[in-house]
This record gives C-alpha cells, structure tokens and sequence, in this order.
C-alpha cells in the first residue's frame, strides 16, 4: 500500500484487511510524506494488527509509481497485491486470488472486478469490467492496479519501472496482458471508490456507468496522435525489456507474443505518420494499411474511416 495524505479513508481499508477469511501474511505501508495523520494511523494499525505491518515513510516525495515501487522492494511474499488507500476490499479477496493462482501456475498478473461507489460507498450496481465492455473496450485494457496481484517472480522481468512510464500499473500489469500471463477475472472482490481527489479520473470508472460523452470524447473523431505516442512507448519499453532479459523471457515462454506487439507498433507508428498529413493526402495511406490488415490491431474499418477524417 502505497499512501499519500489519505487519512479520510484509509483505516476503512485497512479494517478490510483484518476481515479477509485468509489473512495477510504481511502488510507494506509506504508512505510519501503525507501532511495529515495518515502515517500515525498506519502505524497505530500496525500495533494492533494481527499480523505483520511495516511501515515506511519516503525522506522525500517520491511520486505514486516510486512510492509503490519501494513498497515493493519491501515485500517478501510470493504473491503481492497492490492496495489503493481508499478502497474496500470484500473478505474472500485473498483467499480467491491465491486460488486463482494456485490453479494457474504459469499466471503471473491477476485483476479482479470492483464494484463502483461514490465517497460514501453508494453503488449504482455498476463494476470496474462491466463499465469495460459496455463501451465496447477490449478486456485487455482492464489493469487497474488497485484490483491487482502479482506474483513476486514476476520483478524479475518488471522491475525496476522504466522512468517515463506514466504509473506502476500501466507497466506492471499491461506488460503481463501483453505478453500473454495475465488473468483477469469477473469476480467481483472489492469496492472501487471514486471521489474528488483520486488519482485516476478514467471516465469508465465512473459509479453512474457508461456515458455517451464519456464515450464520445474516448472514441471520436478528435486527434489521437497523442494517445497513440504514449501507447508506442509503452510497446517499445516492453519489446526493449524482454529483448534485454530473453533467455527469461524465453524460458517462461514469454516471448510467443512479441511478433503480436511489433506488429502492432508498426501499425501505431503507420497511423501517427498518416494523421499528421492533410485529410486529402491520407486515402492511399489508409487504404494501403487496411489492404494489408493494420487496422486488425484497432477497431478495424471504424479505425479506417476515422484516420480519414479525423483533425
């Protein structure tokens, strides 16, 4: 558990945890020089707890991906889960997620569903997944990190989180989906708490549900190139990390998905070339990558249309 000025909400959390049919062998707090009581909770928690916490405050800021990745370097368990310090989790998390595990040795990343609430913890029925598909989103975009486990293995390909990634779960779990080790499951384990100061604001993780703005303003017509330099680099990083760690990689069999995340890439950067060309000087572009089935790796003749009229 990665914490940052989270006193409102935290000892609800951390309540959770004591209430899980299998508890915690361990509990890792880092804190990153929080102002108000969040510390001095965790550790009055930490007293009375009945197992083992430990808890660390950073000598400076570190920022969210630093402050979980030495939260991390802290852990000595075979399987980790990443906490938020907002949340709620259901009693039987654990001990479903260790099942799942147990069952799937060669698993490395699970993400389990979350029922969406506001700050109160109302829920209009709605779940982190379900949001997913009613907007048509590939499951594979569903890694939130709060509803995710690893196992400790797994660093020896992840680690340490390369510096221009934007959050430790857009690395650690999206490099699993892509390279075929992930589970993510629709057992609903926890409640997802969405109030005014989250860190994330991702509009599919709204509690009232998928909105058509919402939608529009994710799938339309505007200029993705931004988006898409952002996802170029992520596939970068994670070709460049399982060519530096290959006999790993290859050992695991982690390496069956790499002509899968070139292809791709290739595809991203072909896209990136032909929407930054004048709308009359894509058709030949657009039409070439269709005919040799680029846009597979998007939404297919959608994408195509898009590319051709989008700013």
């Amino acid at each position: 558990m990665a914490t940052y000025n989270g006193a409102r909400f935290l000892r609800e959390q951390l309540d959770s945890f004591v209430r899980q049919t299998r508890l915690p062998d361990e509990l890792v707090v880092t804190d990153d020089c929080s102002t108000d009581e969040t510390f001095e909770l965790a550790n009055e928690f930490a007293r009375e707890a009945p197992f083992p916490v430990r808890v660390h405050r950073n000598g400076r800021n570190l920022g969210l991906t630093r402050n979980f990745e030495t939260a991390l370097s802290f852990c000595t368990g075979d399987i980790i889960f990443f906490s938020d310090q907002d949340d709620v989790w259901f009693p039987e998390k654990l001990a479903t997620i260790e099942r799942h595990f147990e069952q799937n040795p060669s698993t490395q990343v699970i993400v389990n569903d979350a029922l969406l609430v506001n700050e109160r913890l109302v829920s209009s029925g709605n779940t982190q997944l379900q949001n997913i598909l009613r907007a048509a989103q590939p499951v594979k975009s569903f890694f939130t990190g709060c509803c995710s486990a690893h196992r400790r293995s797994w660093h020896e390909l992840a680690l340490p989180i390369p510096a221009d990634i934007p959050a430790h779960d857009f690395w650690i779990n999206c490099l699993a989906i892509e390279l075929g080790c992930a589970e993510q499951l629709t057992d609903v384990l926890q409640v997802f708490r969405r109030h005014g100061a989250n860190n994330s604001a991702w509009a599919l993780s709204n509690p009232s549900g998928v909105r058509f703005l919402s939608l529009l303003g994710m799938s339309g017509l505007r200029d993705a190139r931004r988006r898409w330099r952002l996802r170029a680099r992520l596939l970068r990083e994670f070709l460049r990390r399982v060519h530096e760690r290959f006999p790993l990689a290859s050992a695991n069999g982690w390496t069956a998905e790499l002509p899968t995340i070139e292809r791709e890439l290739a595809n991203i950067e072909q896209r990136i070339r032909l929407c930054s060309m004048a709308r009359v000087r894509r058709t030949p572009g657009v039409v070439a990558l269709w005919s040799r089935g680029g846009y597979g790796t998007a939404a297919g003749w959608k994408s195509a249309v898009k590319d051709l009229i989008r700013p």
